[in-house]
């Protein structure tokens, strides 16, 4: 199950057991069978109060693009001189084709990684050439 806004603002505020109890009423009204068992076991997470997300959300409106993400996962340069980054970027909504998974979000932590790592190795440049990106 799925919730956002208001309703998963009060989903977090209410015991897991109720919850289990309401999905249950749910799938039984969906497969028609009042014996639909309830689960021995939920697991609910309640990314609203996590101090690491604080409910955040990545998701790709409507009128974005694959190129959105690519520019999202760029990094970020101090001056145009350097090839190394001062910051890069990671995580599930920098993937382009693994968008919104924890492959994606594995996949774009070690690209970044080296990423970081093959800079340590690039001869400085004269300031007129601009390394966009090696990733």
């Amino acid at each position: 199950m799925w919730a956002s806004g208001e309703e998963a603002v009060e989903l977090e505020r209410t015991d897991d057991e109720i919850i289990n109890e309401e999905i249950t009423g749910l799938l039984q009204q969906f497969f028609n069978n009042k014996k639909f068992p309830k689960a021995d076991n939920i697991i609910i997470t309640r990314w609203g109060s996590d101090p690491f997300t604080l409910g955040s959300y990545s998701y790709i409106p409507s009128n974005s693009s694959v190129r959105d993400i690519e520019l999202l996962s760029q990094p970020i340069y101090a001056d145009p001189a350097h090839d190394k980054p001062v910051m890069v970027f990671a995580g599930e909504a920098t993937h382009p084709s693994f968008y919104s998974t924890v492959h994606g979000a594995f996949l774009s932590g070690r690209k970044a990684a080296n990423y970081l790592l093959d800079a340590d190795t690039l001869p400085q440049n004269d300031g007129n050439i601009r390394i966009v990106s090696k990733m």
